[in-house]
């Protein structure tokens, strides 16, 4: 027997990812195989930290977003990256960009370098992408690196709390609001791709396409080939005509949907009652090799956001004109693709009617 060579970083990391990539059949076996091969090579406390990487939990107190802010806070400070970028430059100035900088200056540009960070890994959450993004035109330059593709999950925009809806009001005065059913199922980010090919993501980024070959294979095809892009919304994605009141598909040209990501909740669903039903029945789904065939508990999706059509981002866009594309572009299928119920409204009277009507029969 010979002692194994010390563990790098870069042979870890490379181990880990070929380890991920393995599926199939023998998959189990390989995988196992790898991580013995890993944890011989382990010393002192080694094999710990990579028992916790293996199972996504390393309980050192390090989050996302500390991560992500000291990414920004590292491309602020060594800026230089290349040969040509250090020539003339001091070594001070090669270790901390921050000398000669004025404390105010420089506190607003390591806050607008974290904040760029933050953005491109909500629409692109690889930190392949992201730090070599970094690495070749630094913060301000990632959106030419890191922005919404169709295939890659984005991160989902989560809701706060709060105590009621006289608390919503007093917060953003005399605004308009729009309200939405919260529905009893699972967040499913479903993204086509301009190949013809569909995945579904959960709100953690995990591909949950094999659990729904009935959506994939099925449901999302016909939707599809049913919806109708109006010139008037090509137009405004880009960015070269005012919102359309309203749009009759019949009357005006239309474009094929190619791509999009759309945002959506799917639940259980009982076609003969026509209704939704608890999220304990969608959870008896299996969620890996599913066959459509085998398929016992229906399902519905509801959509009620448009984050990518036909090749454009539409996340810096209004919810308002989102909503608007979405609505006017898709039809809606009974019992299989229905818009959220929603309601835009400042009317506190009226907003508690639509709460109180949402969770009616609860």
């Amino acid at each position: 027997m010979f002692t194994p060579k010390p563990l790098t970083i870069s042979v870890v990391f490379a181990k880990l990812k070929e380890i991920s990539a393995m599926s199939g059949n023998a998959s189990q076996a390989k995988k196992i195989e790898r991580i013995s091969s890993l944890l011989v090579a382990c010393r002192e406390c080694e094999a710990k930290y990579l028992i916790r990487s293996l199972s996504g939990k390393l309980r050192i107190g390090l989050a996302e977003q500390t991560v992500l802010t000291a990414l920004g806070q590292a491309a602020c400070y060594t800026p230089f990256h290349s040969a040509a970028a250090v020539k003339g430059c001091n070594s001070s100035g090669l270790l901390d960009a921050s000398v000669g900088q004025g404390a105010e200056q420089w506190k607003a540009r390591v806050e607008t370098a974290v904040a760029n960070v933050k953005k491109a890994y909500c629409v692109c959450p690889n930190y392949d992408k992201l730090v070599a993004g970094l690495l070749a035109d630094g913060p301000d330059g990632l959106h030419l690196h890191c922005f919404i593709t169709p295939g890659v999950p984005v991160k989902p925009m989560l809701a706060h709390p709060t105590r009621g809806v006289t608390d919503v009001l007093k917060r953003f005065d005399e605004c308009d609001f729009t309200c939405e059913y919260k529905y009893d199922g699972e967040r499913a980010q479903i993204h086509v791709l301009s190949t013809g090919v569909i995945h579904v993501y959960s709100r953690n980024q995990e591909d949950n396409t094999a659990k729904y070959p009935d959506i994939v294979n099925n449901l999302m095809p016909r939707v599809i080939s049913s919806s109708k892009l109006g010139l008037q919304y090509q137009k405004l994605l880009d960015g070269d005509a005012d919102v359309p009141e309203s749009v009759d598909s019949n009357t005006v040209s239309c474009v094929p949907v190619e791509s999009c990501i759309l945002d959506s909740e799917v639940v259980a669903w009982d076609r003969q009652a026509n209704q939704i039903l608890p999220f304990q029945v969608l959870s008896t789904r299996k969620r890996k090799d599913v066959e459509e065939a085998t398929v016992r508990v229906q399902v519905c999706v509801f959509p009620f956001d448009l984050l990518y059509l036909n090749g454009v981002s539409l996340i810096e866009k209004p919810l308002r004109i989102r909503r608007q594309i979405l609505r006017n572009t898709f039809s809606q299928l009974t019992g299989e693709f229905m818009f959220a119920t929603s309601l835009d409204s400042s009317d506190t009277d009226e907003i508690a009617a639509f709460l109180d009507e949402s969770i009616k029969g609860l």
